[in-house]
């Protein structure tokens, strides 16, 4: 099939697929040399067509970072989203969902894309609010429910949840970001995750068990 099916109507599989890769390849750029540092003449140069393609999917340079942005955090947390927690005894289930949020918070990747949403925040104030809405509030949004039906069961009690999945992620955490985002990511193996991860639940625990 063309650009332009047999009805005369546009091709909205083609065009959703060149929209994705324009996206894809922008990532890369970003997070390789910045959002000043990447231009779209190389963006042309990876994925090919024009300027004016660029403009029609987002608008402008900074419609593309917004949509990378979008994206990328709600792909994070729909990983969070899919793993399967249901029927899971509380500890266990809370070391689950901390190991796999550690790893993607703590990734190359996922630290690459805050930094670059900071950098930017300064110009557009917009981009910190879509990243927490797309990525941190899904995610806290789905163990505030967790939790909420965990105490009306009796095996936990937790008088605010969204609060509380907002402190347990915050564990999870804590100075590990920091380390990621200014030494690099050499210590954080997945033996010294695994092992934060199973501190925190055991704190956290303390404070909600009935």
């Amino acid at each position: 099939m063309g650009l332009i099916e047999a009805n005369g109507r546009p091709n909205t599989t083609i065009e959703n697929d060149r929209r994705q890769q324009i996206i894809d390849a922008a990532n890369d750029l970003f997070l390789e040399f910045g959002y000043e540092g990447a231009t779209l003449d190389m963006l042309i140069e990876r994925t090919g067509g024009s300027r004016r393609a660029i403009y029609n999917y987002f608008g402008s340079k900074e419609g593309l970072l917004k949509a990378i942005v979008t994206e990328r955090c709600l792909c994070l947390a729909q990983e969070v989203e899919a793993l399967s927690i249901e029927g899971l005894e509380p500890r266990e289930m809370l070391q689950k969902l901390g190991l796999t949020a550690a790893h993607i918070i703590l990734s190359p990747q996922g630290v690459k894309l805050f930094r670059l949403v900071v950098q930017e925040s300064v110009r557009n104030p917009h981009l910190g609010r879509l990243m927490y809405e797309n990525g941190i509030a899904v995610s806290q949004g789905m163990l505030a429910k967790h939790f909420e039906r965990e105490t009306r069961a009796g095996r936990l009690n937790i008088a605010y949840p969204e609060e509380a999945a907002g402190m347990f992620f915050n564990m999870i955490k804590g100075d590990l970001h920091f380390i990621a985002l200014f030494w690099g990511h050499e210590q954080l193996t997945d033996e010294f995750l695994k092992g934060r991860v199973d501190r925190s639940v055991e704190v956290f625990m303390h404070g909600v068990l009935p």
